[in-house]
């Protein structure tokens, strides 16, 4: 049963991916080989997501149709409707202007409920493509840990490395469109091209509100130094 059930999770891993059709090709011609998976990642292990060091990248603005707690539950495409829920927070910052502005912080946790499994993804890249008022894409990638519910045991891990579009909906959602993803095996070697577009939707859970420190980042102070750097002194908030 276990053995369908992790079949069945690393199947689905490979919907997760989105570009519009002007982005379709963006990732042709891309990385054929990432770095192999971390021994602390690899089956056997006891996924612990208390190791995995953190940073913050970069900083980027986003509409506040997107902005705040989302929550998807099921993944569309051609071949039908499948289970896939997750959470995303987005937005950490408010400029002096009333921006807000989304931290590239790396990796950003959150886990899909597979029934006997967890998929823990770990996102490890965030890198802005296209930022406008009414579509925003996304270049993203990083790794998915299978792991047992009770006890956190690996099972299996992936890489993958996606594009996601999203524009705002009907009734405050957020559609997503997913069109393109690259899976690598734990040592790096590419396994899956895939362009076949699936679509989500995403709920609002909660309203956005600026986080100035949690128990990862002081984002006051690097949202500060950030807009320091680039010149721009006249946006840092009080």
């Amino acid at each position: 049963m276990l053995n369908r059930a992790l079949a069945i999770s690393l199947t689905l891993a490979a919907m997760l991916c989105s570009s519009a059709a002007a982005w379709a090709d963006t990732l042709q011609g891309g990385v054929t080989q990432v770095e192999a998976v971390a021994p602390s990642l690899l089956p056997g292990a006891v996924y612990d997501r208390a190791k995995i060091a953190n940073r913050i990248t970069n900083w980027y603005r986003i509409p506040v149709w997107l902005a705040g707690t989302r929550q998807r539950t099921e993944i569309r495409s051609n071949a039908g409707v499948v289970k896939n829920v997750r959470s995303r927070e987005r937005g950490r910052q408010l400029d002096a202007d009333g921006h807000i502005w989304e931290a590239s912080r790396e990796p950003i946790f959150y886990d899909i409920d597979r029934g006997e499994l967890v998929s823990h993804t770990i996102l490890t890249k965030s890198e802005p493509l296209l930022l406008t008022r009414r579509k925003v894409i996304l270049r993203l990638g990083g790794t998915m840990v299978a792991a047992k519910k009770t006890g956190d045991v690996i099972v299996d891990v992936m890489q993958w490395e996606e594009i996601h579009t999203l524009t705002p909906g009907p009734n405050n959602t957020v559609d997503g469109l997913i069109s393109e993803t690259r899976n690598f095996d734990k040592n790096g070697k590419l396994t899956l091209l895939s362009t076949e577009p699936k679509y989500y939707t995403e709920y609002l859970v909660a309203e956005f509100q600026a986080i100035d420190k949690d128990n990862r980042f002081d984002y006051k102070k690097e949202f500060a130094e950030f807009l320091h750097k680039a010149g721009k002194d006249n946006l840092i908030p009080p």
